[in-house]
Formats: C-alpha cells, sequence, structure tokens
C-alpha cells in the first residue's frame, strides 16, 4: 500500500528551522519523569511494571540520549477507499509537543496551547483538550513519559491475555476523563497494546531499535467516536527521527 514520502517533514523543515545559537534539548532520562512531579498516585508494582516496559525498549543510558523525537505517521481507514493520510508529531520530552496535520499545526509548551489559525476561544479551548489528550497518549506509546502539566494516577490491573499471549495490564488516568491502558508482554515488559479514552486502540508491532531505543513502527486497531464506528485503522511510521533539530524551533529547552 502506497504512502506519502515525507511531505510533513518537509513541511516541517520549511517552517521550523533550525533552533541553534548553540542550545541543546534536555535530555530526560528513563526513570526522570517519575521524579518530576508528574504522577497522582502509582503503586510500587505499577512502578515496577513501568521501569520493565522501559527497559524492555532501551537501556537507560540511551533513554538519556534521547532529547527530541520526531515521527511521521501515514494512517489508513482500512475499509476506506481514500488513500492515507499523513501528519507529523515532535516530542521535546516530557512537556513540549507539535503536532502538524494537513494545513494546522498545534503547539504545547507546559500549559500552553497554541496553533497557528486564528480560531474563537470556544473552538481552541476544545482544541486544547483535544490535542492534550493526544499528545499524552502518543507520548506514552512512544516515549513512556508524559508531561507534567497532565499528572496521571497509574495502576496495575489484573493479569489478561491478548490473542494468546499473557500480559501485565498497565492503566493511566488524568483530567477530563482521560484514561490508557497499555499492555505489556509479560516476561519481556514489552509494550505490545494499548486503548485510549479518545476510542483508539491497536497493537503495537515492527519494533525497530533507532538510537538503541526501540520504537513501533506499526498500530493495527480500531478507533471511534461518540455515535461513530468502530473503524479498522492502520496506523504505519514512515520516518522516525531521534534528535531532529531541524524542527525544534520554539520546542528547544535552554
Amino acid at each position: 500500500m502506497p504512502f506519502p514520502r515525507r511531505p510533513l517533514l518537509a513541511l516541517a523543515a520549511a517552517i521550523l528551522v533550525l533552533a541553534s545559537q548553540g542550545r541543546q534539548p534536555q535530555a530526560f532520562a528513563a526513570g526522570r519523569a517519575l521524579a518530576q512531579g508528574q504522577t497522582a498516585g502509582m503503586s510500587a508494582q505499577a512502578g515496577d511494571l513501568l521501569n520493565r516496559a522501559r527497559r524492555s525498549r532501551g537501556a537507560p543510558a540511551a533513554w538519556a540520549r534521547v532529547h527530541s523525537l520526531a515521527v511521521e505517521e501515514a494512517r489508513k481507514y482500512v475499509d476506506s477507499p481514500e488513500p492515507a493520510s499523513s501528519c507529523t508529531y515532535i516530542f521535546v520530552p516530557p512537556d513540549r509537543f507539535r503536532w502538524i496535520n494537513g494545513g494546522t499545526v498545534h503547539t504545547i509548551i507546559g500549559e500552553n496551547y497554541t496553533q497557528n489559525k486564528d480560531q474563537p476561544d470556544a473552538i481552541l479551548q476544545m482544541a486544547r483538550r483535544n490535542v492534550f489528550t493526544t499528545f499524552v497518549t502518543k507520548e506514552l506509546v512512544y516515549l513512556l513519559v508524559w508531561p507534567r502539566a497532565f499528572p496521571l494516577h497509574v495502576e496495575a490491573r489484573e493479569s489478561k491475555a491478548i490473542n494468546g499471549v499473557a500480559v501485565d495490564v498497565l492503566a493511566f488516568s488524568g483530567r477530563d476523563g482521560f484514561h490508557l491502558d497499555l499492555s505489556l508482554e509479560k516476561g519481556s515488559g514489552l509494550p505490545i497494546a494499548f486503548s485510549s479514552s479518545d476510542g483508539r486502540e491497536g497493537t503495537l508491532l515492527d519494533y525497530r531499535q533507532v538510537e538503541g531505543v526501540r520504537f513501533p513502527f506499526r498500530s493495527e486497531g480500531q478507533t471511534s467516536g461518540a455515535s461513530t464506528g468502530p473503524f479498522p485503522i492502520l496506523e504505519t511510521v514512515s520516518h522516525l527521527t531521534v534528535n531532529a533539530t531541524s524542527a525544534l524551533q520554539g520546542l528547544d529547552v535552554r
């Protein structure tokens, strides 16, 4: 199935020029987020599972070298004749995020949300809530951290099986009714599936190592709205770059 070739990373490079002047984004360590007051509560069992998930993806030294992440995703609704659409996510973990989706550029820095289009306040408030949900979901899936502006309660749920594979379940919950269940393969701790409060769920596949950290390059699942769906969906990473400084203007950390 053909996917668009780098259209949005090209857009990112065009509109988000190199943030230089000798500044480097701040590194984060795999466990550091837990020491920054991001949790609204987490049991010892949940903490152990979260650390196991991180170790399954990469060693602490490899995680510590991840200053930023740019991911271009192609999304295809399986039953639709329409071609795949693409968007780009840019993370400076844990607190900074940019989402380039078509002609709209959403940016979150700490508590602050902006976009590149003039909108009424009511529309901006709704967009802020939706973009924060996307930010938290995607940062958990790709980086196993979450923003300090969005404290989460983390707990371990009863083990179960997914397609015959035994899993442990980490349950994350926060404001605005947010929740995300992340299923970890027993033994290895590798995240293999997720389901979230915005109607998305998927199986995480095709892990590839980039700069010493393993990232999922494919998700197969479904999405649904309050009164629609579910619709089968395939999300494929077409490009993933660690420490993508060419897209960081306005997101770099002094």
